[in-house]
């Protein structure tokens, strides 16, 4: 039994879906966060929208670096 939505399959529909999925993942997380200096965030985000398969693989690399330690009173 084949699943098809509008026309593709379950592999076209992961391999559309997945990056997807990572994208929305890594614009929640820069939003969310608290960056040292906050033009870090505004460029991040610009990064991600405009270059989003760029951003979304140099985000994790890179922002850990550049975010301000969880303090531990955040809800």
């Amino acid at each position: 039994m084949t699943l098809y939505i509008g026309g593709l399959g379950v592999s076209e529909v992961l391999i559309i879906l997945i990056p997807f999925v990572l994208w929305c993942i890594v614009l929640v997380d820069i939003i969310r966060s608290n960056f040292k200096n906050n033009t870090n965030k505004i460029i991040w985000l610009l990064v991600v929208i405009l270059i989003p398969f760029v951003g979304v693989i140099l985000y994790p690399l890179i922002a850990p670096n550049q975010k301000l330690k969880a303090s531990g009173n955040d809800y």
